[in-house]
């Protein structure tokens, strides 16, 4: 395990976001009522926080975590559910850990969620892309370099929706990414969470929860 959380890459606000999100995907008719999905998802979040991010799959601690859905017959799920659960959630890690130009940027409003945030830089085109994107699509080096600030929570979410190149040819304005109907929902979540500034995600002792 990688404890990027006390580290301050990755805080538990974006454990909270990956977990809400693979909750999301991976069972898209949750049944249970609104406080006992919440229980759940705030259970998970502590585990994964308290043991750290996982640094591959395999090490996420499935067994544990499967253990708050198997066997609830509030929830309705069968074992076979959870696989596809897990395989999305390692993909928000795999997000965090690949979102570009983590470097906070000073205190601003954030393009997508309109939080007064502390920023960071997405290319609406992934360098990761570059070279691909010139020979199927080409470009200019001003196109290829355009980017939007948005928080880190934003940032995530953006990452963890599609891959890189599919952001790169459908979803590279700041528009094409507002109309995602998965930026919509996530908005309107994360829009009830805390403020975070640069001084606030720089601050170890600060440890938030919903």
């Amino acid at each position: 395990m990688t404890d990027l959380t006390r580290e301050g890459s990755i805080t538990e606000a974006d454990i909270e976001a990956a977990v809400r999100l693979a909750l999301q995907r991976g069972f898209p008719v949750l049944h249970g009522d609104a406080l006992e999905v919440e229980c759940v998802r705030e259970s998970i979040v502590a585990e994964l926080a308290d043991l750290g991010v996982p640094d591959s799959e395999e090490k996420i601690p499935k067994d544990t975590i499967a253990e708050y859905f198997v066997g609830n017959e509030k929830f309705g799920m069968d074992e076979e559910d959870i696989p596809g659960f897990f395989k999305v959630l390692w993909e928000q890690f795999e997000a965090l850990r690949k979102t570009e130009d983590d470097e906070l940027l000073d205190d601003g409003v954030c393009q997508l969620c309109e939080r007064p945030m502390a920023l960071t830089r997405h290319h609406l085109i992934p360098r990761t892309t570059w070279d691909w994107y010139a020979k199927r699509h080409g470009g200019t080096k001003e196109l290829m370099a355009k980017v939007t600030l948005i928080c880190r929570p934003c940032h995530s979410a953006v990452h963890s929706f599609h891959d890189e190149k599919t952001l790169a040819v459908e979803y590279n304005t700041v528009e094409k990414l507002l109309a995602l109907e998965e930026i919509q929902k996530f908005i309107k979540w994360v829009r009830s969470q805390p403020i975070r500034t640069k001084q606030d995600s720089l601050n170890k002792n600060i440890r938030y929860r919903k």
